[in-house]
């Protein structure tokens, strides 16, 4: 944190770094645009400066807010809180450019890999799980679907309370399927089943559709397969995450039971 003073008095600050792997990993041109709205429609806490060639950022300091964790999380009014505030970005007129497509980052994100057997070693079975996600790729091409603004990247740190809800860290945002988010957020937050009935329907207020609940299922598993293959990543550029991998990996895999592929 960086405190700086003036005629005004002392403020604090945040600033980011960032290295060459996640450079790759993010378009820093639309996390800028997209950081700026987020922030203007009071989504996000205001940056006074972003370098989008390096990936610097200085951010106003939030004082007297918290960051949320696994566990204040589990808090059935702060998820009714966090459904509104996604519904409110999901159905606002944020004008991000870009596209965040689950599939089309996973294609990337397997190009920029050198060793492709690092990610094929993360489960004995993994041939089979590809071709179940490429099924669903099939899937969602057929499908209408509606695109609005998503933050994409809802892990619980992300996530702020002060007088209201902050999602910061706008990196992985773009415009997206809002019941992709949804699915995300629900993994991310490892919410049980009552507390996922509780959020979707303080986001909805009703009951979701057999085919949202086949979305929200198909995304959870694709999930973890886009972010095991983020890992294998940052481990092929010296950044290591423990068994991380290897448990979203095992949990897509067991999910592949329930699925109706």
């Amino acid at each position: 944190m960086l405190k700086w003073g003036g005629g005004g008095g002392i403020n604090s600050y945040c600033i980011r770094l960032t290295n060459n792997t996640t450079n790759k990993l993010i378009q820093r041109n639309d996390e800028k645009l997209n950081d700026h709205l987020a922030s203007k429609a009071k989504f996000s806490v205001e940056s006074v400066y972003f370098d989008e060639k390096s990936g610097i950022k200085i951010t106003k300091f939030l004082n007297n807010s918290h960051a949320l964790n696994h566990k204040s999380i589990q808090d059935k009014n702060i998820l009714q809180q966090i459904a509104l505030k996604l519904k409110e970005l999901h159905q606002s007129k944020l004008e991000f450019k870009n596209i965040f497509n689950i599939f089309d980052i996973y294609k990337r994100y397997f190009s920029l890999l050198k060793q492709k057997d690092i990610f094929y070693k993360y489960h004995e079975n993994m041939d089979y799980i590809l071709k179940a996600f490429d099924k669903i790729n099939l899937y969602f091409q057929q499908e209408n679907i509606k695109l609005c603004p998503c933050h994409n990247d809802l892990v619980p740190e992300n996530i702020l309370i002060k007088d209201r809800i902050y999602l910061i860290d706008w990196e992985y945002s773009g415009k997206s399927d809002a019941l992709w988010e949804l699915a995300n957020f629900m993994i991310e937050s490892r919410l049980s089943t009552d507390l996922k009935e509780i959020f979707l329907q303080s986001y909805f207020k009703r009951q979701i559709s057999a085919k949202e609940t086949l979305h929200l299922s198909y995304y959870a598993f694709c999930c973890d397969v886009l972010w095991t293959l983020w890992t294998a990543l940052k481990e092929e550029n010296g950044e290591f995450y423990g068994n991380y991998g290897f448990m979203r990996i095992n949990r897509a895999y067991k999910q592949l039971k329930s699925l109706k592929l």
